[in-house]
Order: structure tokens, then C-alpha cells, then sequence
């Protein structure tokens, strides 16, 4: 596993990539109604996976008017100029699995400075949804936001109902729950982990009639075959994959069925029959259906790692002492977790790998939150470069890696004819990069400016929107690596 970028180097990176250019960038953040040109830069074609040398991108407000050679293009003469010589053209990253909460304040410039333009949240609050609309509406840069408000769950949920879901009994209450979500404006509906069969069915049901799609996890009640041919468009975690793999599913489903005692634990017992056959039937279903795998692989390291201060002192120190109180008093879980987990991980690299070669999309998506509900320590932003670098090593090229928070979220969410790559008419999202990412993915860290929505932000710009906190963290590690 490659050590994590420090803040030292973090910032040498910010600090140092715009010499010779700032003045230009500065002015461009000042003055939205001039055009401008990022000028001799490499675009990175995530679509074909190539190098475009020395071309450059005008931009004209929000969207990408011109992408040319150098040598042949007509930039405006009232354009101001970005010199990217050198540097690398990304689209604007997009992290498909996070939880904003309320956290908005420390997660917009965070997930920005990070080149991150767009996520998907995957569970709040409707008085949430409003705090973010509030402070968007305020002048607050954001990324782009999709939203699923509160996910749908059933009365066993382990969950209170008052932090990312809405506990169901009835199947008329779930399809009023998704017209409700359609009513304020929720771009897809989530599904959780407890569901009822018969609650599951409705909602996917009620959310086709609604036109909405739907995602998340894959309710123990119901097959992961079942659950891609009923339309459900993304799922996280892994959940409902090893089980629907087994070659005892029904027996498993059966000893279960009236309780669940640790989702991860059902899984690691599906995976001691694991039969090659179901998964790769399993997997050409998911490839024909479209139904694409968010892995989160980030939450797993998390859990697994020791908490390391030269990254979680980007989390305001309140929510440091809430990550390290929760595994003072929860060592002993914890340490069953870290048994049952560290050995699904081992697993992973082979689901990803056996499902790349079979043309299953998979996505980038990090689970990040600052809650005490689920603290595992994540910093927004910083956690999508870390699961680009975890798909990597479980069997996804550099180009891969990128796609999956490029062009495949774009498609995804069915914007793919604004955003996702680099070309005429799309979003002005970018990401500029000093490295080549393609080379070594751990290069999508190398930025030296962000566009998003038009907006070009410098690296001193970057450098003040990225904040650290004293830490707490003066203790011995809690599981000393060995």
C-alpha cells in the first residue's frame, strides 16, 4: 500500500505548480465574463486512454467552447491565459459514494481542492438537502451534487431513523416515502440493508412509476441477481455479492432470514462456498443490466489501518476525539470487524478483477462521513485520491481508476453528454494536474488548479480552502502493526 501523500508535499504541490502563471489564473477567478484559455497543456482522453499533447481548452463561462492544437486555435482576444505547459488535463473527479451530512462547511472546499467537481451523496436528511441548497444558494462554491435525501429501510434497521434513513413497516408507506422523495426533488431513491422482500418490491416498483432510479445496498431479503434484474442501477459495498455467489445461497438466506447478526459475517460464511460459476453468471448479469459496483474500498482500509494524525488533522479536532473515543470504547467490536473484514478484504481484488473482465462498471466512491453513528476516520476530498490508488492495486490500470470518477459516473448519472470528459459544449469541470496520472494513478494528487463550474481556482486558492486542526491523537496506536 503507497503511503499516503503528506501535507507537506500536499502543499509543495499547490505552492509550486502555478509559478509563471498565477497572475493570469488570479484574475480569471476575479473576472467571470472573460473567456480564457488553459493554453499547450496534455489532455488526458479518458475515453480512449490517450495522451493529447499540446492543445488548448477555452472556456467561456460554465462550458468548454473550444478544445484545439495550439498551433491552429483563435482564442479570443479579450481571453485571459493559463499557461499549461507541461501539465495534464483531467475531467473533474467525482466521488459516487459520500455523506455530506452536515459537514458541508469543511466538505465543499475540501472535495474541491481535491479536484473533486461532483458527488453523489448516499443518505441524509431532507433538513439536510436544505442546508446544502441554503449555502449553495449563499455563494459557497460546490461540487455538483446528486442526491438521494434519506435511505429506505425497514423497522429491523440497526440504525434509529433520524440520521441517513426513514425506517418502513408497510409497502403503502414505502411508495408514499418515494413519491415524497421525488416531490423535493431527490435524484435517485436509496435502499438499505434491513428491507422487507415485500417493501423492496415496492419501492422499485413505486420509483419506476416515479421515474426515478434506485441504489445502494442489496436488502439480505433479496438475491443480488434479483436485485440488478429489478433495475437496481448501482451497489455498494459489495453487499448481496459473495452471498448470491455461494453455491448454499438458499441455505444461507434460510439460517438468516429472522436475523442477521453482521452483514459482513454472512458474507464472509457465502464466501467459504464460493462457486466460479454463480459469480461469473452473477457478474454477465450485471454487465447486461448495467448495474454498476461501487467498492468503497477506502472505508475497508480505513477500518483496518491505525488512524494516522498526518491526515485525520484535516478533520476538525471534535471530529478526531470522536473517531479515537469510539475505538477506546469499542476496541473489542472493533477487533471483530478488523478479523472478519481484513479477511473479505483479501477477497475483493478477485470480485473487482473477475468483474472488470466480464464488463461490469465500477465507480469510485469512498463512504466518506463525519459521523459517530459510523466513525471510521475519512476526510473528504483526500479519500477518493486514496481509493483510486486501492483500485489500482486490486487489479484496475491507472486509466481504469480514472474512469471510474470520470466518464463511468457521467454515464451513470446520465449526464455523460455534459460532463465526463474533456470536449466541446461539456462542463467546465477540470482537474490540472503536474503528473501524468495515466503513468501512476497517486498523480491524480499532483494538482496545480481546479475548474469547476467555470470557476478557475489557483493553488493559492486551493492551499486556503484546505484547513488542519490540532489533533488529539498523542496516544500509542490502538492495533500496533506487527
Amino acid at each position: 500500500m503507497k503511503k499516503h501523500v503528506s501535507q507537506l508535499l500536499f502543499f509543495i504541490c499547490l505552492l509550486t505548480s502555478m509559478i509563471g502563471s498565477a497572475s493570469a489564473a488570479s484574475e480569471a477567478e476575479t473576472d467571470k465574463e472573460k473567456p480564457y484559455a488553459i493554453t499547450h497543456v496534455t489532455i488526458v482522453d479518458v475515453k480512449e486512454g490517450k495522451l493529447q499533447p499540446d492543445k488548448t481548452v477555452v472556456i467561456e463561462e460554465n462550458e468548454i467552447v473550444q478544445v484545439e492544437p495550439s498551433s491552429e486555435i483563435s482564442i479570443p482576444p479579450e481571453a485571459l491565459i493559463y499557461n499549461g505547459t507541461g501539465k495534464y488535463l483531467i475531467p473533474g473527479l467525482w466521488d459516487m459514494h459520500v455523506h455530506l451530512l452536515d459537514d458541508q462547511e469543511n466538505a465543499f472546499p475540501y472535495l474541491l481542492a481535491n479536484g473533486v467537481t461532483g458527488v453523489r451523496d448516499m443518505g441524509a436528511s431532507l433538513s439536510q438537502l436544505d442546508e446544502w441548497r441554503k449555502t449553495i444558494d449563499a455563494g459557497t462554491l460546490a461540487p455538483r451534487l446528486f442526491f438521494s435525501g434519506p435511505a429506505l429501510d425497514g423497522a429491523k434497521t440497526m440504525g434509529d431513523g433520524s440520521l441517513m434513513q426513514v425506517n418502513l413497516k408497510t409497502e403503502e408507506e414505502a411508495r408514499a416515502k418515494v413519491r415524497e422523495l421525488k416531490e423535493v426533488g431527490v435524484n435517485f431513491v436509496k435502499v438499505y440493508t434491513y428491507l422487507p422482500r415485500s417493501l423492496y418490491l415496492a419501492i422499485a416498483d413505486e420509483a419506476q412509476k416515479q421515474g426515478l432510479t434506485f441504489a445502494g445496498h442489496v436488502p439480505f431479503a433479496v438475491s443480488a441477481m434479483e436485485a440488478s434484474d429489478l433495475g437496481q442501477k448501482s451497489i455498494e459495498h459489495f453487499y448481496g455479492i459473495l452471498i448470491a455467489s455461494s453455491r448454499q445461497e438458499e441455505e444461507i438466506r434460510a439460517q438468516y432470514a429472522n436475523h442477521i447478526p453482521y452483514i459482513f459475517a454472512v458474507d464472509l460464511a457465502a464466501a467459504q462456498s464460493f462457486d466460479t460459476e454463480k459469480a461469473h453468471a452473477l457478474f454477465e448479469t450485471f454487465a447486461k443490466n448495467q448495474t454498476y459496483i461501487v467498492p468503497t474500498l477506502a472505508t475497508f482500509h480505513n477500518l483496518l489501518a491505525d488512524m494516522d494524525a498526518s491526515r485525520t488533522q484535516y478533520a476538525p479536532t471534535e471530529v478526531q476525539k470522536m473517531w479515537i473515543d469510539y475505538q477506546e470504547k469499542n476496541k473489542a467490536g472493533l477487533e471483530m470487524s478488523r478479523s472478519v473484514i481484513g479477511r473479505l478484504y483479501e477477497l475483493y481484488p478477485q470480485l473487482i478483477t473477475e468483474m472488470k473482465e466480464r464488463g461490469v462498471p465500477i465507480m469510485a466512491g469512498t463512504d466518506t462521513l463525519w459521523s459517530d453513528k459510523e466513525p471510521i476516520p475519512s476526510v473528504f476530498g483526500f479519500s477518493l485520491h486514496d481509493e483510486l490508488e486501492l483500485l489500482v492495486e486490486a487489479g484496475l490500470s491507472p486509466l481504469e481508476a480514472l474512469q471510474a470518477a470520470t466518464i463511468t459516473p457521467a454515464k451513470f448519472l446520465g449526464v455523460d453528454d455534459h460532463a465526463g470528459s474533456i470536449e466541446v459544449g461539456k462542463w467546465a469541470d477540470l482537474v490540472l494536474l503536474d503528473e501524468n496520472p495515466l503513468e501512476d494513478i497517486s498523480h491524480s494528487r499532483s494538482i496545480a488548479a481546479v475548474v469547476t463550474d467555470g470557476k478557475l481556482l489557483d493553488s493559492e486558492t486551493l492551499q486556503s480552502m484546505v484547513k488542519t486542526y490540532p489533533s488529539p491523537l498523542d496516544r500509542e496506536p490502538l492495533f500496533p502493526s506487527e
